[in-house]
């Protein structure tokens, strides 16, 4: 609106209820009343113009939102089948799915940990650590650093002495779950 002064002989009160315009004037303010209406007018068509704009902004972003939301109840219900399907070949694998690694979620381990992370899960036995240490061009220093990022990490990582030598496995069970879990993933079935 284009601001002016203009006098008038008593305020111009604006009401948020119906926009009701009150005003008391003189006979040689009712020109200026007219061009006031008319920049009223003209500021509430704005107005109304941009709240359309929001309007249909909205509309366009809530039917995405709805949209995106049958999306993921589709996919939520394509996991619960693959949920099931694993737990089948879990049980069939000779898994209980009421194992306390059923609910493991992989975390998040550098290239190292991994490395030794993958190493131990596919070993049929125990390893040394000076020959893990060997293998994965680590120091015995270094290697010992990382078994402990694994089990902080809620990697059940054992640790056993045989004579001189300390040896390093996973859990059976959990390494048993692990690799039925890798398989399962070749086969796309996860």
């Amino acid at each position: 609106m284009n601001c002016r002064k203009i006098s008038f002989k008593h305020i111009v009160y604006i009401l948020r209820r119906g926009c009701h315009i009150l005003v008391e004037f003189s006979d040689s303010s009712v020109n200026a009343l007219g061009s006031v209406s008319k920049e009223f007018e003209a500021c509430f068509k704005g107005i109304r113009e941009e709240m359309d704009d929001h309007l249909e902004a909205i509309n366009s972003n809530t039917n995405e939102i709805m949209s995106n939301y049958e999306y993921l109840c589709q996919l939520d219900s394509r996991l619960s089948k693959v949920e099931e399907k694993l737990d089948e070949l879990l049980l069939a694998a000779g898994i209980h799915s009421s194992s306390k690694y059923h609910d493991f979620k992989a975390p998040r381990l550098t290239k190292s940990e991994q490395e030794l992370y993958e190493f131990l899960l596919k070993a049929d036995k125990p390893v040394a650590c000076r020959e893990l240490a060997f293998r994965l061009a680590l120091t015995q220093t270094l290697l010992a650093e990382y078994l402990t990022a694994l089990i902080e990490k809620g990697i059940p990582v054992g640790k056993r002495y045989s004579g001189s030598d300390i040896l390093v496995s996973l859990d059976a069970r959990f390494q048993h779950e692990m690799l039925a879990r890798q398989q399962l993933k070749k086969l796309n079935v996860i």
